[in-house]
């Protein structure tokens, strides 16, 4: 029973950890606190549910991340930059946000599950537990992202002007970064993370409408 809740638990915190640096990223950066994070999530399952019916795996999963985006980006252009000073407006435009999406998949795809095929199907026994081989995909693929995702963070020019202006944003300026930009980059990044997890998590799990709503809990905790 332990075991269990070990292996499952670490393959879920690898989907959470991907959706919660993402989150960070935007409201560290951006002053965002964007509750339509797993919306994106959701968007970017369905995108490869929608794309894998036309193309192979590959393709259809660099669709639905660009997908979703290009649709944080212009949200973030049009709708959130220009309100960033005014918290309650911004909270009120995120969650409309998530609601549109919510209401558009719903239009597009109808109330019904869909799933898509796993990549690697078949089990394995871990620790006396026996683990869905497209689940230990998932953990090897959000330990690589966060991977990736600190070296940006961290050994890079651009990771550094992100942490910079997440830090302090008056000394980031007086030092030439552009907290537009800054933005830009931060809210896009974390829009791909979500979209990442999105990817990952759709073979595992049953695709539905609502289903960004039990992770928002756990990402803003």
């Amino acid at each position: 029973m332990l075991s269990a809740i070990l292996v499952n638990g670490l393959v879920l915190s690898g989907i959470y950890g991907m959706l919660a640096l993402g989150f960070a990223l935007t409201y560290g950066v951006a002053r965002i606190l964007n509750l339509a994070h797993t919306a994106f999530y959701m968007a970017a399952a369905y995108g490869l549910f929608f794309f894998l019916g036309r193309m192979g795996f590959a393709p259809a999963a660099l669709l639905a991340s660009l997908l979703v985006l290009l649709i944080a980006l212009a949200a973030y252009k049009l709708l959130l930059e220009p309100l960033r000073e005014h918290e309650a407006t911004v909270l009120i435009v995120t969650i409309a946000l998530a609601l549109l999406l919510q209401e558009a998949v719903l239009l597009l795809f109808g109330a019904h599950f869909r799933s898509v095929p796993a990549l690697l199907p078949g089990f394995v026994e871990v620790f006396g537990v026996r683990v869905a081989q497209q689940a230990l995909l998932a953990l090897l693929f959000a330990g690589v992202v966060l991977l990736l995702a600190w070296a940006l963070l961290k050994g890079t020019r651009l990771g550094l002007g992100i942490r910079a202006a997440a830090q302090d944003q008056e000394a980031a300026e007086l030092v030439g970064i552009s907290l537009s930009r800054a933005g830009n980059w931060a809210v896009g990044l974390g829009a791909f993370l979500a979209a990442l997890a999105g990817l990952a998590v759709a073979p595992m799990a049953t695709l539905e409408p609502h289903m960004w709503n039990a992770p928002l809990l756990v990402v803003l905790a």
